[in-house]
């Protein structure tokens, strides 16, 4: 009788070990804390990437932490930089449909504002010159006193010279 009481706790405790370690190897939810540290690091990943110019490993990166974390605190700064990776590699039309939603998605904000004045300058880089002055006209009317107001304003005599230079052409 001892040894089947034996047994019994000895099943017993088998099978409470081995319900343990499948229950440990089974994936669950992460903690916020955890999946907070996970963006974290898929962030700082992306953005060491996009600073040493490596852009189309930024790019993937990017794609992914807005793809497991549509709601992190980090979405709009990791659009931002995507539309800039965009920018930078020559991509003018992904690079101005990034800021443009970004402009559109978050107006007033830091964000936003520097979106808008995006749109300007890749209009301008694919020598769209008209869009790009009413752009740029568009930033200094909303943000007359912006740091970028006089990058703004340089740019629109360099486009009135280049429109000038090419009426005296014709």
């Amino acid at each position: 009788m001892k040894a089947t009481s034996f047994s019994t706790s000895t099943l017993r405790a088998l099978f409470l070990c081995i319900l343990s370690f499948l229950l440990m190897a089974m994936p669950g939810k992460a903690a916020e804390g955890e999946t907070h540290r996970d963006a974290d690091a898929i962030m700082a990943f992306a953005d060491s990437l996009f600073h040493s110019g490596t852009l189309y490993r930024a790019t993937m990166e990017y794609k992914r932490f807005l793809y497991f974390y549509p709601t992190h605190p980090d979405i709009p700064k990791a659009r931002f930089n995507l539309a800039t990776a965009a920018k930078r590699a020559g991509d003018y039309p992904s690079a101005l449909e990034c800021y443009t939603s970004l402009a559109k998605g978050y107006p007033g904000t830091g964000t936003g504002i520097k979106a808008s004045f995006e749109q300007a300058e890749v209009l301008y880089l694919m020598r769209n010159y008209q869009s790009a002055r009413n752009h740029y006209a568009a930033f200094l009317a909303h943000y007359p006193d912006h740091p970028l107001a006089e990058e703004a304003t340089r740019t629109l005599v360099k486009i009135e010279q280049l429109e000038a230079g090419a009426s005296d052409k014709n």
